[in-house]
């Protein structure tokens, strides 16, 4: 990472960095911040776990790629980015693949006002003729607990 936290300013558009090949009217910090991918997490303090999962951001053979941890009982799930759309608001609309069962997700990520997390706000993920909406507005539907912002973790 690039020193402690005072860097923040590009963390949640360094958390999708590695999405810009797909992105080209992004510039700025989105751009510079393409190198550093993760590890990110709710928090940073707490191992990975199926309530504090973590994320990075990599390059899988010339594919971005997200990959979230959910604790070592639980596989991880990998998606490869198929689009990303800026959307007016400024949030990250990121078409991704899981990789195991080809599921579609669409979700959009919101930024805090200095960059220093992202949080999904909407998911919706499709899978053959069944579709499911994960999170709507930044609140899990299920559960109706919000979704949780990411911030950048010392690795």
């Amino acid at each position: 990472m690039r020193g402690p936290f005072p860097a923040l300013a590009g963390i949640a558009i360094a958390a999708l960095g590695a999405l810009t090949a797909y992105a080209d009217e992004l510039d700025g910090p989105l751009k510079a911040a393409k190198l550093w991918g993760g590890p990110f997490a709710a928090n940073c303090t707490m191992p990975a776990s199926i309530y504090n999962w973590y994320a990075t951001i990599t390059d899988l053979e010339g594919a971005p790629t997200i990959t979230w941890f959910p604790g070592p009982e639980h596989p991880n799930n990998v998606y490869v980015v198929k689009a990303v759309k800026v959307l007016d608001d400024g949030s990250l609309q990121v078409t991704q693949e899981l990789q195991r069962d080809h599921a579609i997700s669409e979700t959009v990520y919101a930024f805090r006002p200095d960059h220093s997390a992202f949080r999904p706000m909407s998911i919706h993920v499709k899978h053959g003729s069944i579709e499911d909406t994960v999170a709507d507005k930044g609140v899990f539907v299920k559960s109706r607990q919000p979704t949780p912002w990411y911030v950048g973790c010392k690795s």
